[in-house]
């Protein structure tokens, strides 16, 4: 756990969606799918379990949701474990300035594993923008088709980049899209504007 919120928990520079996106990088790079048992339908408790997902690096869906439930509430940021049955899945409502969104670390999290590879799909959507990505069913624990409704994060930057975020310091550094660029910023909003985006490395394919 401490490795997973280093240079997050008390870093003052970073803001509440600052810390969700590196937290949910960090999950989905340390973890990998339990695809093996799955496609076997052998249930590994560990696999269920924060446990699994943060110690073990294996985890199905609830396990990805209650490690990333763990890690937020590392750095004070509240969030809810979210099932459907429907779809036989699990993720998490985030509240960020009290606005909860959808977050889904396992569907971002690529089967098979790829090294460095994290999509941005399932981070921090609407209800109706956690339903472009399949997510229809509507029995879940928490009701996700009423509850978030704020759009402003449903078309943003991150969606374009397939690799982790990381934080060196007060800045974030990320690769654009299928690009050779990496950016360094201080702000999140900086990768929305450009404004202040610091180009580190830029090569064509």
């Amino acid at each position: 756990t401490k490795e997973l919120v280093s240079g997050i928990k008390d870093n003052s520079t970073l803001n509440d969606v600052e810390k969700a996106l590196l937290l949910h990088d960090r999950l989905a790079t340390c973890c990998e799918y339990d695809y093996e048992n799955y496609q076997l339908g052998i249930t590994i408790p560990a696999s269920h379990s924060a446990y699994g997902a943060i110690c073990l690096g294996t985890a199905v869906c609830q396990g990805y949701a209650y490690a990333y439930d763990y890690l937020l509430e590392q750095v004070g940021i509240k969030s809810e474990y979210c099932s459907s049955d429907v779809i036989n899945h699990a993720w998490n409502i985030v509240y960020i300035d009290n606005k909860p969104y959808h977050v889904d670390v396992t569907w971002d999290d690529p089967v098979r594993d790829v090294t460095g590879r994290v999509f941005h799909d399932n981070f921090l959507r609407s209800t109706q923008g956690i339903i472009e990505t399949d997510h229809i069913g509507d029995d879940g624990t928490v009701d996700f088709i009423t509850t978030p409704v704020d759009t402003t994060y449903d078309n943003y930057f991150w969606q374009n980049t397939n690799a982790s975020f990381e934080v060196i310091g007060d800045k974030i550094y990320y690769k654009d899209g299928d690009s050779y660029t990496i950016y360094a910023i201080s702000d999140i909003n900086d990768g929305v504007t450009g404004n202040a985006k610091e180009v580190i490395a830029d090569r064509d394919v």
